[in-house]
């Protein structure tokens, strides 16, 4: 069972780091009233395009 009590740390932590990144930018967004401007803050600069970019090749794949 200790395994299982691994994961399920491993996974909250990462719900953690998560939830920390989503605070972080709509820290940023109050600050700059600009989604892609407090994303690329956040997590570098161009992450908003390439984010966007993957999800409109996501979804144009998955329309087809």
């Amino acid at each position: 069972c200790f395994q299982d009590q691994q994961v399920l740390s491993e996974e909250a932590n990462q719900m953690t780091k998560a939830q920390k990144i989503s605070e972080m930018i709509l820290a940023e967004l109050a600050k700059t009233g600009s989604m892609p401007q407090a994303f690329d803050a956040v997590l570098g600069e161009g992450a908003y395009m390439k984010l966007a970019g993957e999800l409109y090749e996501q979804l144009r794949a998955n329309s087809n």
